[in-house]
């Protein structure tokens, strides 16, 4: 047999055999989850109360973005229940809307902790004295 028809021979089976295989079905396969429903929970958890911040008086007026981040997640004892605390610093002390205001030009931290029961965001307090849901201070007592 010359080398030409030897050659010749090669390609025919390749591409036979190249043939088979692109006609074959191709086998697919499902991606296993990588993150559990408590995952994806905290997850949302964590969004939720991120935008409620970003979304607060004190955040929007003077909130520096680059310093907020969320601190912790944590389950609470109910079911779909859980604790974010959120961390920023704002440009100048106080709380709420401060328009008008003599205000103190300092960094001052900022700590949220928000409680959300069934994606509901049933508490917003803010360094352990402020109420973002009523926009008001707690009384200490």
């Amino acid at each position: 047999m010359n080398w030409k028809r030897l050659i010749i021979l090669a390609i025919a089976i390749l591409a036979i055999v190249g043939g088979i295989y692109l006609g074959m079905p191709k086998k697919t396969t499902i991606p296993s989850p990588t993150s559990t429903p408590t995952q994806n929970a905290s997850e949302k958890a964590g969004d939720l109360a991120l935008d409620y911040v970003k979304n607060d008086t004190t955040y929007k007026f003077d909130g520096m973005p680059e310093t907020l981040k969320i601190k912790e997640i944590a389950p609470l004892d109910c079911s779909d229940c859980w604790k974010v605390t959120i961390y920023f610093e704002s440009r100048q002390a106080g709380y709420g809307d401060r328009t008008g205001q003599i205000l103190a030009q300092v960094i001052t931290p900022h700590e949220a902790r928000i409680r959300i029961e069934n994606g509901n965001i049933t508490s917003a307090i803010m360094d352990n004295r402020w109420d973002m849901k009523t926009q008001s201070m707690l009384r200490l007592e």
